[in-house]
């Protein structure tokens, strides 16, 4: 039976680092039944949140989800303007990529890009309308198919579960309240992970795995200190 034990916080951080690279394996991620991937985030979250487990730094996180973002956007308004041709009469193929640039800006993009100079929480709701869109709106998926942009939509939603923990990651708190902080998250995604993946060794031992060893090498550790203590009152009487 899984135990749930509240670790040092030297090794929840070891835990926490051993979540990053699970939620940074897009593939298995994608195994993950919703509510666990949810659960993994925040406990995810909430470890970066302990410190020296930040796997990239905020401001990278930002300027990397701004360069591609925008990157989006300016091909876009660039696929317009390569066919608005006085000279050369656009064939069909061009004109459907047009149109389909020209639905991708204006649905996905009704305001622009000006999000992307917002705070990090408004960007990221910035960002996450627009994903919206682009994965859920008949004609965004479309128009994406059209162009054969799927490949660049897919790289777009990778920023944003790594975007979405910098913005959740809270500052000025106590380290023995952060600790706890990681603990209730962490509990949830391991019951989480019962609950949704009972009798999946493979999803326990990746989600779960790190947390058992630790508790193990907590518990040894307790157990060879009381012997140490043991031992040394024996030898002051």
């Amino acid at each position: 039976m899984f135990e749930l034990g509240k670790l040092d916080t030297h090794r929840q951080r070891r835990v926490a680092r051993s979540l990053i690279e699970a939620d940074g394996d897009d593939a298995f991620r994608h195994t993950l039944h919703e509510r666990v991937q949810e659960a993994l985030q925040d406990a995810v979250a909430a470890g970066e949140a302990l410190g020296g487990v930040h796997s990239v730094p905020p401001i990278a996180v930002d300027n990397a989800a701004d360069a591609t973002f925008a990157g989006f956007f300016n091909a876009l308004t660039a696929l317009e303007s390569a066919v608005s041709d006085r000279v050369v009469a656009p064939k069909p193929r061009a004109l459907a990529a047009q149109r389909a640039a020209a639905t991708l800006r204006l649905r996905a993009f009704p305001q622009g890009v000006r999000f992307l100079t917002l705070s990090m929480p408004l960007q990221h709701e910035g960002m996450t309308r627009v994903m919206d869109r682009l994965l859920r709106d008949e004609h965004c998926v479309e128009a994406v198919q059209t162009l054969g942009l799927g490949w660049l939509v897919e790289h777009m939603e990778g920023h944003m579960a790594p975007y979405g923990r910098v913005v959740k990651r809270v500052d000025n708190r106590d380290t023995a309240a952060l600790s706890k902080a990681f603990h209730e998250a962490f509990r949830k995604l391991a019951l989480r992970t019962l609950d949704h993946h009972e009798g999946d060794a493979a999803v326990r031992a990746r989600l779960l795995g790190a947390h058992e060893r630790e508790s193990e090498a907590q518990r040894a550790g307790d157990r060879s200190a009381r012997k140490r203590r043991g031992k040394g009152a024996k030898t002051d009487g």
